[in-house]
């Protein structure tokens, strides 16, 4: 009788091992998709995914908050890329996307798509100080404006690229600004310019005391699709579409299922588990079926 119990007690324990087995194997379902930055100035970039247990995934975009729409094939593998265009990204607005696993699982990132250069600072002009300058302007008006980059030249026709550029001021948008430069040498001209920065890393025109300064036109450079250019040297303050391998994964858990569509789930992912636990399932009923046959 001992010994009867004792099997049955190993064959329960077998059956709850494969019970959260399952239930294991349904949890640690997780879906990812690259992370993007807040801002992005390109639409033509891969997003990946990776998932552990996923069937097929989808990917999915959604521009300023409307409808879902798929883009790219449906994919069966536990990782992959699909490729943004101008076809998903078109407008200067917000976007989301999503890849979504035929569970219902998903992970989601969103941005904005931002081209276009901020206004340029107002109300420029400096006075002498001891041992410099102090300048003045006014902070354009942009709700996405970031900061100001100062350029210095001994000549009025500098070039105001990443050579001459002596300072970055924060500030809010429409705040008047002031700042004290103290220049080199005390006994010469000092001439400077102001550019403004968007949060995307756009650039404005420049404002300062020269009305023209070599290499930089006093509008905003733009390339045919609009984008204002960033100057050599500068090439730092651009946003960007950060590789897949930087960003942290974002995980989300898959939904919980269906006892009978668990266990075809777990038994699809883990097929040596699942063997092992039908074996020592097999093997507690045999050696109950002789207990019982010779008692």
């Amino acid at each position: 009788m001992q010994k009867i119990k004792l099997i049955i007690a190993l064959f329960v324990f077998v059956l709850m091992l494969s019970v959260n087995s399952v239930k294991a194997g349904v949890l640690i379902v997780n879906l990812s998709i690259t992370g993007l930055p807040a801002y992005i100035t390109t639409n033509s970039f891969k997003l990946s995914y990776s998932c552990l247990g996923c069937t097929s995934v989808q990917f999915y975009v959604s521009k300023n908050g409307g409808v879902w729409n798929s883009f790219g094939s449906a994919m069966t593998d536990a990782s992959g890329q699909v490729q943004v265009t101008s076809s998903q990204v078109d407008e200067q607005v917000a976007y989301a996307f999503k890849v979504v696993d035929a569970s219902g699982t998903e992970a989601k990132t969103e941005t904005f798509y931002d081209i276009s250069g901020p206004s340029p600072v107002s109300n420029y002009y400096k006075d002498q100080i001891s041992g410099g300058y102090k300048l003045h302007w006014r902070n354009p008006s942009d709700s996405d404006f970031a900061k100001v980059i100062i350029y210095r030249g001994d000549t009025s026709d500098f070039s105001a690229d990443g050579s001459h550029s002596i300072a970055e001021v924060a500030g809010g948008a429409n705040s008047d600004m002031t700042y004290d430069e103290h220049s080199p040498d005390p006994n010469k001209t000092y001439y400077y310019a102001i550019r403004a920065l968007d949060k995307a890393g756009n650039s404005s025109s420049l404002v300062g005391d020269a009305g023209t300064v070599a290499g930089v036109s006093t509008t905003a450079t733009t390339s045919p699709s609009g984008k204002v250019q960033v100057l050599p040297g500068e090439e730092e303050q651009a946003g960007e579409v950060l590789p897949a391998e930087t960003e942290a994964p974002q995980v989300t858990a898959q939904p919980s299922q269906g006892v009978v569509q668990g266990v075809a789930q777990f038994a699809k992912n883990r097929t040596k588990l699942t063997v092992l636990i039908l074996a020592g399932l097999g093997l507690v009923g045999y050696l109950l079926y002789r207990k019982l046959r010779k008692g």
